[in-house]
């Protein structure tokens, strides 16, 4: 993560796991409040998907869909330029909502843009791969710009963050 990381009212990129990571923490709504928030429609069905075990997140599809700014359907031609941009990619193990938003990230263009993505390994080699590894940020530095101290476990943290942001940059990952 860039020293200068994500402001108030930047765009943030959202997976599914950090959705329900950040609501299990009751803190999805201060960052949905203080950031603006975008993802794409896979991740907000994988989200609102019921686990096998467990319960889903405590959110209503439509409090989830209005706590976005943006909620991006990716369509088949960004989709192919984003394969044709990134092949190497193919072989990663990226989910598919991991995908459409490496996707909509690509579309998007220089905007100033932060991704935000769970314990996803996939997803972060991802961005790596398209030189954004810096536009990464973990949940738990979102919550403390929220001045939030909640306990973050290991895959949300930004120790984890920084120790895995290493490992993929020095390819022992």
């Amino acid at each position: 993560m860039q020293s200068n990381g994500p402001k108030h009212g930047d765009i943030i990129l959202i997976d599914a796991n950090v959705i329900i990571e950040a609501d299990k923490l009751k803190t999805w709504k201060a960052i949905a409040g203080a950031y603006n928030l975008h993802t794409v429609e896979t991740v907000v069905k994988e989200a609102l998907r019921k686990p096998a075990q467990g319960q889903g997140i405590s959110m209503t599809e439509a409090s989830l869909r209005g706590s976005f700014s943006t909620i991006h359907t990716v369509s088949e031609d960004e989709s192919a330029d984003w394969i044709l941009s990134y092949p190497e990619l193919l072989d990663s193990a990226i989910d598919d909502g991991e995908r459409d938003l490496l996707t909509y990230f690509h579309c998007c263009g220089d905007k100033k843009i932060w991704f935000l993505c769970g314990p996803d390994v996939g997803a972060m080699k991802g961005l790596h791969g398209m030189g954004l590894l810096d536009r990464l940020v973990s949940l738990e530095q979102l919550q403390k710009n929220c001045g939030i101290k909640n306990k973050i476990q290991n895959h949300f943290n930004q120790k984890w963050h920084d120790t895995t942001v290493y490992e993929i940059k020095s390819n022992l990952r």
